[in-house]
């Protein structure tokens, strides 16, 4: 049993470090096209009864060539991240399961970093929203942020 997500290549969070604030801090240094994408997952055991004694590690990756054009294609992504982590059958081996994922998409047309956050069982299950170069979190994404250029 694992918590690694099969055929996967994680980075686990250090205690006191996230990734997506350290993400959010660089954003006024990016150059070019920017970093590639950064997808985050917040995992916690099966086992665990009680959410309080839960821990919930975080891992993340980086991502280059899926398609983003639209929050259903980046929550397809993590859905499948997440049924990869999980199993399915007598392959549900996995000790954790993944809580929440986030996936970040540096827009360099709109100086901005595009997040889609899903969250299997929560409400709202998929939530899109941008990080501006100032950390400022915009929750009303307009449908030009999809559109290519």
């Amino acid at each position: 049993m694992s918590e690694a997500t099969s055929g996967l290549q994680e980075i686990i969070e250090v205690p006191g470090v996230n990734s997506l604030e350290a993400r959010a801090s660089a954003m006024p240094t990016y150059l070019g096209l920017g970093p590639p994408d950064l997808c985050r997952l917040t995992k916690i055991p099966k086992s665990s009864r009680k959410s309080a004694e839960k821990r919930r590690p975080s891992y993340f990756h980086y991502v280059v060539g899926i398609d983003v054009g639209s929050a259903s294609a980046i929550s397809g992504y993590i859905s499948n991240l997440i049924s990869r982590q999980e199993g399915v059958g007598f392959l549900a081996s996995s000790a954790f399961k993944i809580e929440s994922g986030v996936y970040c998409s540096w827009d360099v047309f709109h100086q901005c970093d595009v997040r889609v956050e899903v969250r299997p069982g929560g409400y709202p299950a998929v939530r899109a929203f941008m990080v501006d170069c100032d950390g400022n979190t915009v929750e009303e994404i307009g449908r030009s942020i999809w559109e290519v250029r």
